[in-house]
């Protein structure tokens, strides 16, 4: 008997991007000719900036696959129904209070989340769950079609061929035209100032790594925190805010984003996704190494390594 596991599996923890404070699915006249504006500026020699994170990549299923599995594992029952639409921000405390933790018991549990988090969330293995935002590989495409470079920017140092192979598998172009530029965070002693510090001239490096690929005509990011900064640092690009999970307060006014849909393109339902594999192409399971585990290979022979919890699978025989 041979195990397959569909690729729905991929997508299992994605109930929706379209609920609560997460639009991604919306469409309309406005965010057209956004886009519109973005594809305009497309042409060769010019450096479109695009976020990872939470702008093209979905973390929020990674964020789910961690804390489920740590809850099982601890006992955990207050987080059994977690699922994406508790997180709407990077505020644990607002997570927990979605997912209906009781008030009193928030501020304990936080910590313990933050730091079961923090020891798998920058993981390679755990980027299997990361899943594009709906219409994202899409705009990459037509951008890169029409000669434009990309930089592909994010802190993903310690995750860099696991983001090369998510990119891949989801359709991003990746080439010389099109590249990942990652933030290099330095461990430094001190306290909070000095690894802010550090954090910061990361982002510059990397900014100025992306400006020294061509004329830098637009940028796409979801921290409105960072949207000032890009509008002071390229006056003449097109910033345009993703509304994701990052912070919505800008100072400047730009364009703003709910996705990257378009009114003529065919919205997925609920739970689906334009830009990820069809549910119905095959894993085939090659070990399982534990209860909660399960290491599997792709029709073209990419290796995966998958956390189940919480996940209905199948077997088929030959």
């Amino acid at each position: 008997m041979r195990s397959l596991l569909s690729a729905t599996c991929l997508v299992a923890l994605v109930s929706t991007s379209a609920l609560a404070d997460y639009r991604t699915l919306e469409t309309s006249a406005a965010q057209d000719r956004v886009l519109e504006q973005l594809s305009a500026l497309a042409a060769p020699g010019k450096v479109f900036i695009l976020d990872l994170d939470s702008t093209l990549l979905d973390t929020r299923p990674r964020q789910v696959a961690i804390l489920r599995a740590w809850a099982a594992r601890e006992g955990k029952t207050e987080l059994s129904g977690l699922s994406v639409e508790h997180f709407q921000s990077w505020d644990f405390k607002e997570t927990l209070k979605r997912a209906g933790v009781p008030i009193k018991q928030i501020k304990a549990l936080e910590k313990e989340v933050k730091k079961a988090w923090g020891k798998e969330f920058w993981s390679a293995e755990a980027l299997a769950f990361d899943l594009p935002i709906a219409g994202a590989g899409a705009l990459a495409r037509r951008l890169h079609a029409k000669g434009a470079t990309l930089a592909y920017v994010g802190r993903r140092s310690t995750q860099e061929a696991g983001t090369r192979a998510a990119l891949a598998r989801f359709g991003f172009p990746l080439d010389e035209r099109a590249q990942l530029v990652l933030e290099v965070v330095e461990k430094v002693p001190g306290g909070r100032k000095a690894r802010s510090a550090a954090a910061r001239e990361a982002r510059e490096k990397a900014l100025a790594q992306a400006a020294g690929l061509g004329e830098v005509v637009a940028v796409v990011e979801n921290d409105g925190l960072r949207i000032d900064g890009f509008r002071a640092q390229f006056p003449k690009a097109l910033v345009v805010h993703l509304l994701t999970d990052g912070p919505g307060f800008t100072n400047s006014r730009g364009p703003s984003l709910q996705g990257f849909l378009r009114t003529s393109d065919t919205v997925p339902h609920p739970g689906q996704n334009p830009d990820v594999p069809h549910p119905e192409t095959p894993l085939t399971v090659v070990g399982v190494p534990d209860g909660d585990t399960v290491k599997a290979e792709t029709p073209e022979g990419e290796r995966l390594t998958l956390r189940l919890i919480g996940i209905d699978t199948h077997e088929k025989d030959d």
